[in-house]
């Protein structure tokens, strides 16, 4: 899939863009998967991380973007264990975490200073308002210390 389609400079036009908790959005309710591959990471509008499989899935090449996108992968790290075995984590995270990885490159490519410092940050803690809120969730229920 072509990854040029998939980020944007902040000077494209957003008018027709919806915000998600990794991204945008450019036809909310029609997620079509990026390739025609059976796999277990089905595009859908209901997970946040089910947008990184849809050819509707749009990043900009923005703080804002940016921070949604590396808090993501954050979360999914810290609440990696309450999956399961290390096996069904492999096998449920690893295609997203690579995803995420294969879009911060192309990211770098625009901009690897601002990409650079953002991963700096959420690792410090300053994460998207959304994720944050997930992982205080998880730091109630303790399912993560």
């Amino acid at each position: 899939h072509n990854m040029s389609n998939v980020v944007l400079s902040t000077k494209n036009d957003q008018k027709n863009l919806l915000k998600s908790a990794t991204g945008q959005c450019s036809s909310f309710g029609n997620p079509l998967a990026l390739n025609n591959e059976d796999s277990i990471n089905k595009p859908n509008c209901i997970d946040p991380e089910g947008c990184l499989f849809c050819d509707k899935y749009r990043i900009h090449v923005d703080e804002t973007d940016i921070r949604k996108l590396i808090s993501c992968r954050y979360c999914i790290e810290k609440t990696a264990h309450i999956i399961g075995s290390l096996e069904e984590q492999r096998a449920t995270l690893r295609p997203i975490l690579s995803r995420i990885d294969l879009i911060l490159d192309k990211l770098k490519e625009y901009n690897e200073q601002l990409v650079t410092k953002i991963l700096l940050e959420v690792e410090e803690g300053e994460l998207d308002d959304y994720w944050a809120r997930k992982l205080e969730m998880f730091m109630e229920l303790e399912w993560i210390t």
